[in-house]
């Protein structure tokens, strides 16, 4: 969408019908929306960032053209823009012009993209982990059966000891397999 706004407090005089799409509001309520209603389209925490941008394009001061901004459309629904803007004439007057397009979706698809990159090396790093702890404790056990045969029966605590500890290893492997199966 685009928008020319003049003055301060600012006033949109125009707006093209793509933005009616990304707001909700058809040309003629933006183009007569008042400063508060104006206002009020600015999601609230974002609101002195743009309209402090506005204002330092409307009076040339050195500003980035190009960031991200909130709104609030008419249907109550948040939306995320990417608003390139800069300073014009119109009308024989100083006004800014400013381009809008709705990133929401795209934002929230890298989001969920970048979530599931996180589980994937959540997975991998507690796959190799698992692998770490797994082979030692697969010597472990061999060593652990190894005692119980040469001692086989002769030593009850030794066999004791044997059972007690595959027992202890063999919940440690399935803790470490379950933990690798929720990564």
């Amino acid at each position: 969408g685009v928008v020319i706004a003049q003055g301060l407090p600012p006033r949109m005089v125009f707006a093209n019908s793509a933005l009616t799409a990304i707001t909700g509001y058809c040309v003629e309520e933006l183009t007569s929306l008042s400063p508060k209603g104006l206002t009020n389209l600015i999601y609230p925490e974002d609101r002195e960032m743009f309209f402090q941008h506005y204002q330092d394009h409307l009076t040339g001061k050195s500003v980035i053209p190009h960031y991200e901004v909130r709104i609030t459309r008419k249907d109550g629904m948040t939306r995320l823009l990417d608003i390139v803007a800069s300073k014009i004439e119109y009308a024989g007057q100083s006004a800014v012009q400013a381009t809008f397009i709705d990133i929401t979706d795209r934002k929230q698809a890298q989001r969920q993209l970048l979530r599931s990159c996180k589980l994937a090396s959540i997975g991998a790093l507690s796959a190799g982990i698992a692998h770490q702890i797994n082979n030692p404790l697969a010597l472990v056990l061999m060593y652990c059966e190894f005692l119980r045969r040469i001692f086989d029966s002769e030593i009850t605590s030794v066999d004791e000891f044997v059972k007690k500890t595959r027992k202890h290893i063999k919940n440690l492997e399935a803790a470490v397999e379950r933990t690798v199966n929720v990564g």
